[in-house]
C-alpha cells in the first residue's frame, strides 16, 4: 500500500444527524480530497424465539429509501438496530458499550428483556468503508416467551414485529428488501 497521511478536515456541511467532512490527504506527494460522512456506530440483533422457533425483525419506513427507491414506500424489514448514542461513560470499553445499546434496543424495539450474556457478539466490521468507516456490532440473543414485555418505543417511532418461521428464513433472505447487515445476520444464522 502506498503512504496515505491526512493533512486536513474541514466541515463540509452542518445537516443535524449526518456531519460531512473534506478530507485532504496526501499520497507520494500529492494532494487530493475526500469527502467523508460522520456518523454513529451502530448494534444490530438477530433474535430467536426458541419457544415459537421463529426469528423476530422490524418493519418500519426508512426516510432516504423512501427517496431512493420510492416504489417501496421507503418499507424495510431489518434486525433490531440502533446507533450508540448512550452510555457515554462506556465509551472506553466500546464492545461493552454496544452490547449495553444492544440489550436496550431489544427490549425497545421487540419487547424483551435480556440480560448481557444472553447477547452473542459477532465479528464487528466496518459499515461504509468509502463514505463514513463507522462500525457496526452485529450480535445473536435467543429469547424465551417468558421474556417478552412488550415493545416501549418512543414517540417517534412506528416499528412493528415481523416473525419469520425457521423453515422459510433462506426464502425470506433471498427475496425481501432488507439492509446488507440484516442479508448478513441472516445468512450468519443459516450457515451455523
Amino acid at each position: 500500500m502506498k503512504r496515505v497521511t491526512i493533512i486536513a478536515r474541514e466541515p463540509n456541511l452542518t445537516p443535524q444527524f449526518i456531519k460531512t467532512e473534506l478530507v485532504t490527504y496526501e499520497r507520494e506527494g500529492k494532494q487530493a480530497f475526500w469527502e467523508k460522512t460522520k456518523v454513529h456506530n451502530t448494534v444490530h440483533v438477530l433474535v430467536k424465539n426458541v419457544d415459537t422457533n421463529e426469528l423476530l425483525l422490524v418493519k418500519q419506513t426508512r426516510i432516504p429509501v423512501l427517496v431512493e427507491q420510492p416504489e417501496t414506500h421507503g418499507v424495510t424489514i431489518e434486525a433490531c438496530a440502533g446507533i450508540i448514542d448512550c452510555f457515554e461513560d462506556k465509551a472506553s470499553v466500546p464492545q461493552l458499550r454496544a452490547k449495553l445499546v444492544a440489550k436496550a434496543e431489544v427490549y425497545e424495539e421487540l419487547g424483551y428483556e435480556v440480560s448481557l450474556y444472553d447477547l452473542t457478539s459477532l465479528p464487528k466490521y466496518i459499515g461504509s468503508t468509502g463514505g463514513s468507516g463507522s462500525t457496526c456490532y452485529p450480535f445473536y440473543c435467543e429469547v424465551t416467551n417468558d421474556q417478552s414485555v412488550g415493545q416501549h418505543l418512543g414517540d417517534d417511532e412506528d416499528i412493528e414485529i415481523v416473525t419469520i418461521l425457521e423453515k422459510d428464513v433462506r426464502l425470506f433472505a433471498e427475496t425481501t428488501n432488507m439492509d446488507a447487515t440484516t442479508r448478513y445476520l441472516l445468512y450468519w444464522y443459516l450457515s451455523k
